[in-house]
């Protein structure tokens, strides 16, 4: 491609610019044509730099072009006079018109081409945003993130542990079976064997059994146990200590739960026995 400036102008040299060929005597001294024939070589130019990016698919400049703005009054006067001078099939109306479509098409392509990059600018904002979002709500999840565990190392004691914390007594009460659920916990009270929950936000404690527990399972919002002070016998009870109700009558051991079924082992027999906790309906395994 010949030298460009887009500021300045064209390069006569290049024969693409030439609307006339030899630049004829019909045009010389006439202003219109004088005119016609700086427009058509700045808009040829323009349409060689164009199709130049278009080719290496330079959309960043393609974007940037400022395209010859020739209003449709002056246009249509220019092509007139150049049909009533040359005739409507020659070459000189044919190329000015061709040049005309040209930048037109050019014009919108670059419009769609700046469109569609405002879009991708958009979206790639929104999923910024949602990335910002989502990394914000991982690093508040993982410093508010607490494990709750008994220190057997000193008297059972419930430990309290952040990520990136160091582990701190959260309450100085020897417990056993500790399991945490939603923003409580629930444990066996060394002390009188009984089961309790504990708010974590409000730090209170409350008794779930009257009676002594040996250990407990926990299904959705009830409590599953072996009551020591009833042979061993399985209950279930809701976390709120409501409807305590003995499941079997025989000493068991051994509770697991898996899903909805809870197991336990006959201690007599040592049958293993499978609860189903919707139905309350109990199993040989």
């Amino acid at each position: 491609m010949n030298d460009y400036d887009m500021n300045s102008g064209y390069n006569k040299d290049n024969g693409t610019t030439d609307l006339f060929g030899a630049f004829d005597s019909q045009a010389q001294g006439d202003a219109d044509l004088e005119d016609a024939q700086e427009l058509y070589a700045t808009m040829a130019l323009q349409m060689e730099y164009t199709d130049s990016l278009a080719k290496k698919k330079d959309t960043r400049k393609l974007e940037t072009v400022q395209f010859v703005e020739v209003d449709e009054q002056k246009s249509s006067e220019i092509t007139r006079k150049l049909i009533e001078i040359y005739g409507s099939d020659s070459i000189q109306v044919r190329k000015w018109v061709e040049q005309l479509q040209k930048i037109e098409r050019y014009r919108a392509e670059q419009q769609k081409a700046i469109k569609k990059r405002k879009r991708q600018m958009i979206i790639m904002g929104a999923l910024s945003i949602a990335a910002i979002a989502i990394i914000a709500v991982i690093v508040i999840f993982m410093f508010n993130s607490t494990d709750y565990y008994i220190n057997q190392g000193d008297y059972n004691h419930i430990y309290r542990k952040t990520i990136f914390g160091a582990p701190e007594l959260y309450r100085e009460e020897s417990v056993s079976a500790l399991v945490k659920d939603g923003n409580d916990l629930y444990y066996i009270r060394t002390s009188d064997g009984k089961i309790c929950g504990l708010s974590i936000k409000s730090n209170v404690e409350k008794e779930i059994t009257e009676s002594t527990a040996k250990e407990f399972k926990m299904v959705g919002k009830y409590i599953y146990y072996i009551n020591a002070s009833d042979g061993n016998a399985l209950y279930q009870i809701s976390t709120s200590g409501i409807g305590g109700v003995r499941l079997y009558d025989k000493a068991c051991e051994d509770l697991n739960v898996s899903g909805a079924e809870l197991t336990f082992k006959d201690t007599e027999s040592g049958a293993v026995k499978a609860l189903n906790t919707k139905t309350l309906s109990i199993s040989e395994r």
